[in-house]
């Protein structure tokens, strides 16, 4: 996701939605998860939100200090409903303000 071409005046805003721990692409700049905040960093992302079963907080945590954003929880078995809805709407007015205020 760091690789996007975002346009210069996007803000870049990354939205992490698995219920997988991390995976590191075999050919990517992040060759541990330990790398990833550098690579968030030269990649210029403003925004990084995951939604997240709870038993993965802890694994996820670790980009989270390097970059503005928020953890959202995604229960098992909300895909497709009105509570994980809500989570989307969250997520949304999560960005809205932390866009807004810069």
């Amino acid at each position: 996701a760091c690789r996007y071409p975002f346009s210069a005046e996007a803000a870049r805003i990354l939205i992490v939605i698995t219920d997988e721990p991390p995976l590191l692409p075999p050919d990517g700049e992040a060759k541990t998860i330990e790398d990833v905040p550098l690579a968030l960093k030269k990649a210029h992302v403003d925004q990084l939100h995951f939604v997240i079963p709870d038993e993965l907080a802890e694994l996820y945590g670790t980009l989270h200090g390097f970059v503005a954003g928020e953890v959202f929880p995604l229960n098992e078995g909300e895909r497709g409903t009105v509570s994980f809805q809500k989570v989307l709407m969250e997520v949304g007015k999560s960005i809205t303000v932390a866009t807004r205020i810069g």
